[in-house]
């Protein structure tokens, strides 16, 4: 027996929520401070202005110490993007979320280690009797 559906008795779904603006880390907010020393979590661009498509400058290698002296918000599909301007080692616009402070008093390098040659195309032999 085939189900009948009067179409005009159905409602429409309730429109998406509009994306919730990111909430920047404390230590990113504005303080008395201008400048903050961070350290990149992760390999990110530097660029020459907060817009994702501007002119490349440089990267910061995962360790990288770099110091920030500002910050803007810009809106990028739809969402929020939290935008950080440092000034060391290079001038520009890099990612919020791949900066953390940095302890200054501990050194702590966050690069993966270096791959060595020392095991490249040696083979294992495994006995399991």
């Amino acid at each position: 027996m085939p189900i009948q559906v009067n179409l005009n008795e159905l409602e429409a779904p309730p429109p998406a929520p509009a994306p919730a603006a990111q909430q920047v880390p404390s230590w990113a907010q504005p303080s008395n401070r201008t400048e903050r020393r961070c350290v990149a979590t992760n390999d990110c661009t530097v660029r020459r202005t907060s817009a994702l498509d501007s002119e490349v400058v440089g990267e910061l290698r995962a360790g990288d110490r770099c110091t920030v002296d500002g910050q803007q918000s810009i809106s990028r599909q739809g969402r929020v993007v939290e935008r950080s301007r440092i000034c060391a080692p290079l001038n520009g616009w890099v990612s919020t979320q791949r900066l953390a402070p940095a302890d200054d008093g501990l050194e702590v390098d966050a690069r993966p280690p270096p791959r060595s040659d020392f095991y490249a195309g040696q083979r294992v032999t495994v006995d399991d009797q």
